[in-house]
């Protein structure tokens, strides 16, 4: 399987590059160059040199992956240095952001599509490779990447003085998001919450039925109680 961690920054570009673009070329350069990356894919090779063994779980081997993270860069630190958008190279990009407004509205609804077409085959959102962990839409290794990163990019927010969940604005006073994220943090609990509710179920679990003129089930109550009790509340 692949390991999401080690994910290039080719294949991410290759992907962004899917989204922002209106079509294939008719070209006929560019249709015999996709014809012979497809060829060397089918036959295990990098589709990049077509002649070293692509590395596991990826589509270009070492050499290639290196030149091709090395390349993008260059072109991504000279597009952020001249005040563009790292991916059209035409518009400014969003503060604080890499990509212009239209670049990211493409890039999303990209990424919106892939995790729900993965999710309808019933494979991990994130790799597309295997099927995702119980009670996730991931599997155990994208879980556990992508916790981490959220991690690191929490700390870096903080470290910043800015809210850990939107990077843009300070956080309230001894919190650590802003009134606005906390805001819709809360009305989308609340909603979830509500629809666990309207299903007849436990508005914390959402699996077990209330107890009767109480919004939780039993286990749900007397897990609260212990929690309560053991921070002293």
């Amino acid at each position: 399987m692949t390991d999401v961690g080690q994910e290039s920054l080719m294949d991410r570009m290759l992907d962004v590059l899917k989204a922002i673009d209106d079509g294939l070329s008719a070209d006929p350069h560019d249709i015999k160059m996709r014809e012979r990356r497809a060829a060397n894919k089918a036959a295990g090779l990098c589709v990049q040199c077509g002649k070293s063994p692509a590395m596991e779980g990826r589509s270009q081997c070492a050499v290639c992956a290196a030149t091709s993270r090395a390349s993008v860069a260059g072109i991504y630190d000279k597009r952020r240095q001249a005040g563009l958008c790292i991916f059209c190279g035409v518009a400014a990009p969003r503060p604080r952001r890499g990509a212009c407004r239209a670049c990211s509205a493409k890039i999303s609804a990209y990424m919106k599509k892939r995790r729900q077409d993965r999710a309808a085959a019933g494979l991990c959102v994130g790799c597309g490779e295997v099927p995702p962990s119980t009670r996730s839409v991931m599997c155990g290794p994208c879980n556990k990447y992508n916790a981490g990163k959220s991690a690191k990019r929490r700390d870096r927010l903080a470290k910043a003085g800015f809210c850990v969940h939107c990077g843009r604005k300070p956080p309230r006073p001894g919190r650590v998001d802003c009134e606005g994220c906390a805001a819709k943090k809360s009305a989308a609990s609340r909603r979830r919450r509500q629809a666990k509710m309207d299903d007849g179920f436990c508005s914390i679990c959402g699996k077990e039925p209330p107890v009767p003129g109480r919004p939780s089930c039993r286990s749900c109550l007397d897990r609260v109680a212990r929690n309560a009790r053991a921070s002293g509340a």
